[in-house]
């Protein structure tokens, strides 16, 4: 990762983006960080550039993957040669959060805001630019004319992402409230499980149950409980998940106003949160099922 400073005019900055395949402008820095923040659990995140703005994916062990959404509405400039357009590339996560860091200071609940030490104030503005393939991304901070430039090398977009088209094969569908689900996971991860069994009963309620260190945990949510803000399910579902990707979601959780559980025929695991934010971003999770029979977890 390189980092110049600069004195960069407006004309020159018209002139500049007019050369690259992707140029965006925002000025919600922090919010950038902590959608970005909320699935940084891989080396490497891929960047997806759509008309509709801009997706950064990461994949672990080929059982879990995470996704944010950062609508184009969060940008203050946001320009792509076409709606056609194919641009996509692979950098180092830490490095792309390294270089936010920089732009910002972490306070409570490990959430960014702007920093209070470098000076950072309304007129600030973080300009991403990439080129070409094999191009690095550019990330521009600009203060009232003063540009420090960081450019961190890319690579190719990964070609086996897993792909997931869960359209017409959903057999349920849940929206819950985010801190209540966040509050009552908080208390299954104090058992230290190895599994999570979730089972949703049509018209009646979400059963989840762990096996850990104190023994089986269980809790059951009503389909009318407060907690619940949406409940379809078509036929009865028994699931079982490794925990360990459950606490992959956990900051996302944290962050987010709702969520979304989604499950279809071959039981994976489809996680939407709403993220606390003034757009529309949204993070999301794919996991796959584990092949635990039902009885290991004292299902009935």
């Amino acid at each position: 990762m390189e980092v110049t400073e600069t004195h960069q005019s407006s004309s020159q900055g018209r002139q500049a983006r007019t050369q690259y395949e992707f140029c965006g402008c925002v000025e919600q820095i922090p919010v950038l960080a902590n959608l970005l923040k909320s699935i940084a659990f891989t080396h490497k995140v891929n960047v997806g550039v759509m008309p509709s703005g801009l997706r950064f994916t990461v994949e672990e062990g080929k059982y879990i993957q995470a996704s944010v959404t950062i609508n184009r509405d969060i940008f203050d400039e946001f320009c792509i040669p076409s709606d056609d357009s194919d641009v996509s590339f692979k950098i180092p996560f830490k490095e792309l959060l390294d270089c936010l860091k920089f732009f910002c200071s972490e306070g409570r609940g490990g959430e960014s805001t702007f920093s209070t030490t470098t000076g950072l104030g309304r007129h600030s503005s973080l300009k991403l630019m990439y080129k070409s393939y094999g191009s690095p991304l550019k990330l521009l901070l600009d203060e009232n004319g003063v540009v420090t430039d960081f450019q961190i090398k890319t690579e190719p977009f990964a070609e086996d992402l897993m792909e997931f088209a869960m359209e017409g094969s959903v057999t349920c569908k849940l929206i819950l409230v985010s801190e209540q689900m966040s509050d009552l996971l908080a208390e299954f991860e104090s058992n230290n499980p190895g599994m999570i069994r979730i089972a949703i009963i049509p018209d009646q309620e979400l059963r989840l149950c762990c096996d850990g260190i104190a023994g089986i945990m269980t809790c059951s949510i009503p389909y009318n409980s407060e907690m619940v803000q949406g409940f379809e399910c078509l036929s009865e579902c028994h699931v079982s998940y490794k925990f360990s990707m459950l606490r992959h979601t956990f900051r996302a959780m944290n962050m987010s106003q709702t969520m979304s559980i989604k499950i279809d025929s071959n039981g994976i695991l489809c996680l939407t949160f709403l993220m606390a934010t003034k757009t529309d971003s949204f993070v999301e999770f794919f996991c796959l099922p584990n092949s635990m029979e039902e009885e290991e977890l004292g299902f009935e």
